[in-house]
């Protein structure tokens, strides 16, 4: 596990290790083994805070809610500021401390389990550099909350239900990104999204969907890429077979006809697309229905 500091704690500050043989059972339990906190902190006006590893085991995440502080790693070299969040993988040499003309005040915790990269991957899927910027109320507060719930931590239901809300508050912070990249971006996702549904029985083309955000199609392919992770059109494309899955298990209907309903014209290339994605045939697939609830 990775040690965090031992900054003396003053009376509103916060420092919770989590037992080992908590820890353990976190790693096991079906509610908590995909993510959990091995320690957590709330470290108001940290004067004289600081820290530096070369190596470490664990993800470790710092949120600045005021003042500020410094950050020192390969990848950056620079101030923190009020708002910024930054996520630290295992085994990334780093030196950060508090600012001395006006200390940062930090919510931290460092976390690991089975799907632990997993999320750091999605807070930072929209994330363009090192440090996140969380400017909301939503994000304080959930930090707020998972601090209040720590202070009384001291069962093993306790530390699962942190682990719950530590999965809500990464989720929420990545929600909060892609909203602001997207409306940075000039995208309308919901719009971009309608609109291929209500078509998803024609052959849309970049320019028709790139007509709608009012850009070229090489930015909006570029900038939808940025934000989905898929280009436009095979987004399109994912759109048109979930909804022949729905077609196969609903319905009746040939596969032609089906093909025809997604403005595929031959069915024998809609059958290649869908068993790309789908692994299965459209006709495997509706066999594969047979005798499920």
């Amino acid at each position: 596990m990775s040690e965090p500091s031992n900054w003396p704690l003053s009376n509103k500050a916060l420092r919770v290790k989590v037992p080992k043989h908590i820890e353990q059972t976190l790693a096991k339990h079906a509610l908590s083994s995909n993510i959990y906190a091995t320690s957590i902190g709330y470290y108001p006006s940290a004067e004289k805070h600081e820290m530096g590893r070369k190596n470490h085991d664990d993800y470790i995440l710092i949120y600045c809610s005021e003042g500020q502080g410094y950050l020192k790693t390969k990848l950056y070299d620079g101030p923190i500021g009020q708002g910024d969040l930054f996520v630290l993988p295992p085994q990334t040499p780093h030196n950060y401390y508090s600012e001395s003309s006006d200390p940062w005040t930090v919510f931290w915790f460092h976390f690991r389990g089975k799907e632990a990269h997993s999320y750091y991957e999605y807070l930072y899927n929209n994330a363009t550099d090192t440090i996140i910027q969380t400017h909301d109320i939503q994000t304080l507060a959930g930090f707020r909350e998972l601090i209040d719930s720590a202070r009384s931590s001291f069962s093993l239901e306790s530390h699962i239900y942190l682990s719950s809300l530590l999965s809500h508050l990464l989720i929420t912070i990545s929600r909060a990104i892609t909203r602001r990249v997207t409306s940075g971006s000039g995208l309308d996702i919901d719009t971009i999204q309608a609109f291929m549904r209500q078509n998803i029985d024609k052959s849309l083309y970049l320019e028709d969907l790139a007509r709608l955000s009012h850009v070229s199609k090489y930015h909006f392919s570029r900038q939808y890429h940025l934000l989905t992770g898929m280009t436009p059109l095979q987004h399109f494309s994912h759109i048109k077979i979930e909804h022949a899955c729905s077609l196969l298990e609903q319905t009746k209907l040939s596969i032609s006809d089906i093909a025809y309903q997604l403005g595929y014209d031959d069915a024998l290339y809609f059958s290649r697309v869908f068993k790309k994605q789908m692994k299965l045939s459209p006709r495997a697939y509706r066999k594969s229905l047979i005798g499920r609830d």
